[in-house]
């Protein structure tokens, strides 16, 4: 026991000098706050202007490549950690993220790869439904549907 309590103690300072870990966030039971760097403010001012999830390929050519892509990867997957920023996986595989806070429904056009946000909701019809019949406590959801928009059916007819 003690051998393995003198090597915890050497992880956890080894821990202590990676500030963003998550493990060391698992194991000490803290939030640590992110650093601001440039690209972190650069990726989360994007978000500030838009309103429909977008990919890690699209934010990298928002960008202009001044960032590698591994760069906002790693930096989109600490904004998902920390709760600014959330996931959504549709059928093409391609992980899109979004703002972390708020109300979203979500039209995607399979063809195109184009988003359109929408405001008709009936959560709370569901969410009771949820809770009375499932026992469920309703945290929050995002809807989305996935679709071909017009100007792709348009373009399938010629």
């Amino acid at each position: 026991m003690t051998i393995f309590k003198n090597s915890y103690i050497i992880f956890a300072t080894h821990l202590q000098k990676r500030t963003t870990c998550n493990l060391k966030q698992k194991i000490l039971g803290v939030i640590i706050r992110m650093r601001s760097t440039k690209a972190r403010r650069d990726i989360l001012n994007i978000f500030q202007n838009e309103d429909v999830p977008l990919s890690a390929d699209y934010i990298y050519e928002l960008l202009n490549g001044e960032y590698d892509k591994s760069t906002i990867y790693r930096n989109l997957k600490n904004f998902e950690k920390n709760g600014k920023l959330r996931s959504i996986v549709f059928s093409d595989k391609i992980t899109y993220f979004y703002k972390g806070s708020g109300h979203f429904h979500f039209i995607y056009c399979v063809r195109c790869k184009k988003f359109e946000r929408f405001n008709l909701c009936y959560s709370e019809t569901i969410s009771k439904f949820i809770t009375d019949t499932l026992g469920y406590k309703v945290l929050g959801h995002t809807l989305y549907f996935e679709g071909i928009c017009k100007n792709c059916q348009e373009e399938m007819k010629k």
